[in-house]
């Protein structure tokens, strides 16, 4: 297969996820943005890049080290009776006599049973035959946590009287056959069904084995297993509770067209997560996983995003007015229950959601959400009244920083393994209506795009437009702080400050080492130091770049250096899309007349 069609292919299963969702059983159905009419946008990246992350990270599947001996020794056997849908047979097994339920539709899910799996102990596998025979060969062995396992709809009965279902493995597991799976699907196969416990309503854990919306939530937890986000899934377990179940598996996530990594399967424990803000928008973060299973990245209402240290967040958007984060350590589950509210949620549309309410200002609007945009760049444009663009002045993009233009496009921090954040500043608009229209679907001509209505009922002061150096510098020092090995020009000695105090000096030398940005004080404007300008940056690289007097968040305008030469102002990066004056920073710059920085102000909002 060609990286081409590779490519092709990718972008159809994107398409496919978002658009296969049931309006009828879905669990919250957001408003939609109307489609726009045809108009191409302006992209920051370029697309032979993105083939190349594309066939580093797209999957299927790959061998599994393991014994492929029989499922279970079928001698001296105990009888039981097994009824599925219009027939009786009849299954025998070992050292059991448990009944097994027959699925009554086809949606039924299950897991493996673990008892009777872990019973032998030389095997402690479920296997997934080609055939629904035992002698049949291996397509994947099943660890006795497993639990993605869907009935497709087919039973038989094989020569020794087992009942086997025919079904879809939907978690990760490596598998032993790879020529039996057609790429882009489900594998298949059967098993054998006296090993599987039926699980309601869809979710790996059951009702009886944790209460539905009650008990005590927990915090965080501080195992460090090796582990990536493998399956999530979600169910309405009562009018009032919605269960979410994230998954994680072990091995490693990265994958190509043809192979999962060996060892890939459920995890027996949990990699280290904290909640990070309840009850909504409710964000579980989890700090030290980095890798998505494809497929696993969202269900209505609840993503994985990227976020800009490239660790993953779950973020969940339900309206929910209460929230109960559990867990299931030994089947590596994280379990989030929701109770129902009337909360009203912001605009998502397709591959694009607004996690806060789009805060109108003076002379324009701010947004801030996650989306899965082509190539990674969300196209930008306000339309007038009469659904023509205007030119505004926009902020937000790591590429193109802080520029007037009537098309625009904003960066996430991922869009092919997980959701990407995004923020966006509108500014420099007369009093109108407007909408602002969000294109996650690049140069398509018929983009599906969220579009925001919106008015500006006061034209404010008149927006400034940084010069071309002025913005080209400060880009600059976003892309060294994520991680870029050009530092930015650095005069021949630099003076990094906190505010007003002076606090060290480091030859530019020194600075192309960004371990040296930090600064080792002890505490300044109320924060527990040390302070690292490069950090505050990388973690909200979303900025406004402005020359002159800075704009502080809750104070006058400040210029740090009255008297300089104002044919080279002082240059400001400040966040774009915070919802409080604790998360503002601010990173100014002094340059000499060789246009190389030669001091640096960390600025933080004070008490």
């Amino acid at each position: 297969m060609s990286a081409d069609d590779r490519t092709r292919r990718a972008f159809d299963d994107l398409g496919d996820r978002t658009e296969q969702i049931d309006p009828q059983t879905s669990l919250q159905r957001m408003p939609r943005g109307a489609p726009s009419g045809s108009r191409r946008w302006v992209w920051a990246l370029a697309g032979a890049a993105a083939v190349l992350a594309l066939v580093g990270t797209v999957a299927l599947f790959g061998p599994f080290p393991g014994t492929p001996d029989d499922d279970r020794d079928f001698a001296d056997t105990t009888t039981t009776d097994v009824t599925v849908p219009d027939t009786t047979t009849t299954t025998s097994f070992a050292d059991t006599t448990t009944t097994v339920a027959p699925p009554v539709d086809g949606a039924t899910w299950f897991r493996v049973d673990r008892d009777l799996v872990e019973a032998d102990t030389a095997d402690p596998f479920l296997n997934v035959r080609r055939n629904p025979d035992p002698s049949s060969p291996i397509v994947a062995k099943l660890p006795s946590t497993y639990a993605g396992i869907r009935w497709i709809g087919g039973s038989e009965t094989s020569d020794d009287g087992g009942t086997w279902y025919e079904i879809d493995l939907i978690d990760p597991v490596t598998i032993l056959t790879p020529g039996d799976v057609t790429p882009g699907g489900n594998p298949t196969g059967y098993v054998n069904a006296a090993y599987l416990e039926e699980t309601p309503e869809g979710l790996p854990i059951t009702t009886d084995e944790l209460a539905p919306c009650a008990g005590e939530g927990e915090f965080g937890g501080s195992e460090r297993t090796a582990a990536h986000v493998g399956s999530m899934r979600a169910a309405q377990l009562s009018p009032t509770c919605t269960r979410i179940v994230v998954g994680f598996s072990s091995g490693d996530a990265g994958f190509s067209w043809d192979a999962i990594p060996a060892n890939t399967g459920p995890t027996d424990g949990l990699p280290r997560w904290y909640e990070a803000q309840s009850p909504w928008p409710l964000i579980v973060a989890l700090p030290e996983t980095t890798t998505v299973w494809p497929g696993a990245t969202d269900i209505d209402g609840a993503y994985v995003v990227r976020n800009p240290d490239r660790s993953l967040s779950l973020v969940v958007m339900l309206p929910a007015e209460e929230t109960l984060v559990r867990t299931v350590p030994d089947r590596g589950l994280l379990v989030v229950d929701l109770v129902a509210g009337s909360r009203q949620v912001p605009p998502a549309g397709a591959n694009v959601v607004l996690t806060a309410d789009p805060l109108p200002s003076a002379g324009g609007i701010e947004v801030v959400g996650i989306a899965r945009p082509f190539e990674a760049n969300l196209g930008v444009s306000v339309l007038d009244s009469a659904g023509a663009p205007v030119e505004a002045v926009f902020s937000g993009s790591t590429f193109f920083g802080t520029i007037r233009t009537d098309a625009y496009a904003v960066q996430t921090s991922d869009w092919m393994e997980a959701w990407g954040r995004f923020g966006l500043r509108v500014e420099g608009l007369a009093e109108g209506s407007y909408t602002l229209v969000l294109n996650p679907d690049g140069g398509s001509d018929r983009p599906r795009t969220l579009d925001i209505p919106f008015t500006v009922v006061e034209a404010g002061a008149e927006a400034s437009v940084p010069s071309t150096d002025a913005n080209r510098l400060a880009l600059e020092v976003v892309a060294f702080a994520q991680g870029s090995t050009i530092p930015p020009p650095l005069a021949e000695t630099v003076v990094l400050r906190l505010g007003n105090q002076e606090t060290m000096t480091r030859t530019g030398t020194e600075l192309a080492d960004p371990a040296n940005w930090v600064i080792d004080a002890a505490d300044f404007e109320g924060f527990a130091g040390p302070f690292d300008p490069l950090g505050v940056i990388a973690a909200r690289p979303e900025v406004t770049v402005s020359e002159g007097p800075i704009p502080h968040c809750a104070a006058p305008p400040i210029d740090w250096w009255p008297g300089a030469d104002p044919i080279r102002p002082q240059i400001n990066l400040e966040p774009v899309g915070i919802d409080s004056c604790i998360q503002w920073y601010a990173v100014v710059l002094r340059v000499n007349a060789s246009g190389e920085i030669q001091e640096i102000i960390l600025d933080l909002f004070g008490p």
